[in-house]
């Protein structure tokens, strides 16, 4: 095996205390405390300084930004059943400013691979490793100060750049000042506090599992289970570093960490202070907070159009919208399709019931290799978040507003145009 970081590996994953000082440094002060390294994983067949010694870039090139966009390529944490990855051009662009003229490169060389269908503010250029060079990764040590800088900049901001951020939000809902919501630029204090050493990664056996979940998926023949062997060692290899991230996002406010993106099954190895770690689970989740919208005494008990408005602009102006929502749900609970919508959720069978829905309604329909129940969580999650115009060509939103005509309803108004 060819070792491409400018470091050995044992020099990264073994120097536990300097990596757990450096990361919480930075945690525990508002501005930035400059890095000198970031690990990043590349192929373990790549070696980068032979392919541009051999090829060299007409271009002044660093192998670091070589190194960083193989990474983004990998560590996937959102990884679905797809071959490719979405590189996002704002978030490269952050990182490395002339960053296409390297995807170019790797592309011309067959390092990896373009999907070139590209629809803007839709779907983002796709890239996945040729067959040559989808294998395994090591650690490589990022040591280009200016990328190191941008990464860590990124990852933990400075409460300047939450301040001016919050700034900018507050002064495009000035028409509204009541109803911003800054809350998703704070620091989630409350949960950071537990992502400290006590938590740990029985990492060799995390390992042992990921390779049988490997050799499982090549044998089964899944979509690329190597794409998915590789990102799930990338996020557990940053858990054993300490290398934290949070990240709250501004749809809904929910909380980003690297347990929440973590495979599940991977949990089972983790310890907090010598202790096992348990998981609780509410069944149909989603669905079952969706109930406060058929409870008029906890709509109003926790000010939910307020709520709605922090996180959509127009709800937030439009009083007529408000009002009407106000009142479906004041008069709502008595209406059949509601006590089913309520029962359901409450019995954790709202998806079985649903799957069996669309089935009565195209008993050929495709489950996309999926259980029926997944299949239904997909689709009723569609109906939920679609666009309201969706219904038009979307035959499961049907389904769901014939099954659940005021949810539906409930859900058209919040969503608006």
């Amino acid at each position: 095996m060819i070792i491409n970081s400018k470091s050995s590996f044992a020099s990264i994953t073994g120097n536990m205390q300097e990596q757990n000082t450096r990361v919480k440094a930075i945690k525990s002060t508002d501005n930035l405390i400059k890095q000198s390294y970031y690990v990043v994983y590349i192929p373990e067949n790549l070696n980068l300084k032979e392919l541009t010694q051999k090829n060299p870039p007409t271009f002044k090139y660093d192998l670091d930004c070589f190194a960083y966009l193989c990474n983004c390529i990998n560590d996937d944490s959102n990884c679905k059943n797809i071959d490719f990855t979405p590189l996002y051009s704002e978030i490269l662009q952050g990182k490395i400013r002339k960053y296409r003229i390297y995807l170019d490169y790797l592309i011309q060389h067959k390092i990896i691979i373009e999907d070139k269908q590209y629809f803007v503010g839709v779907k983002s250029r796709n890239f996945k490793f040729s067959d040559a060079f989808n294998s395994k990764v090591i650690p490589y040590k990022l040591t280009k100060k200016t990328l190191v800088n941008n990464i860590f900049n990124s990852l933990y901001p400075s409460i300047e750049k939450i301040e001016k951020k919050r700034a900018i939000y507050k002064a495009l809902n000035n028409r509204n000042s009541n109803n911003t919501n800054p809350d998703f630029f704070e620091r989630p204090n409350h949960l950071e506090k537990w992502f400290n050493n006590n938590l740990q990664v029985n990492l060799i056996e995390a390992k042992e599992y990921l390779n049988d979940l490997l050799t499982q998926g090549q044998n089964q023949g899944g979509v690329n289970p190597m794409k998915k062997y590789c990102s799930r060692l990338i996020s557990i290899e940053k858990l054993a570093r300490r290398e934290f991230n949070f990240n709250t996002d501004s749809t809904s406010g929910r909380l980003h960490t690297n347990l929440t993106t973590l495979k599940s099954e991977l949990r089972n190895y983790l310890n907090y202070d010598n202790q096992k770690l348990i998981s609780l689970d509410i069944v149909n989740s989603q669905p079952y907070l969706s109930l406060i919208l058929t409870n008029y005494d906890l709509f109003e008990k926790n000010n939910m159009i307020k709520r709605i408005s922090e996180y959509n602009k127009i709800f937030s102006t439009d009083l007529l919208k408000q009002n009407k929502l106000k009142r479906l749900v004041a008069t709502c609970q008595n209406n059949h399709d509601v006590k089913l919508y309520n029962e359901l959720i409450i019995n954790g069978k709202i998806y079985e019931y649903f799957g069996n829905e669309l089935i009565n309604h195209n008993p050929l329909v495709d489950l996309e290799g999926l259980s029926l129940r997944k299949y239904a969580k997909k689709k009723l999650f569609q109906a939920f978040f679609s666009k309201n115009n969706s219904i038009a060509f979307c035959e499961n939103i049907k389904v769901f507003k014939k099954c659940f005509p005021t949810i539906y309803q409930i859900f058209l108004i919040i969503k608006g145009n």
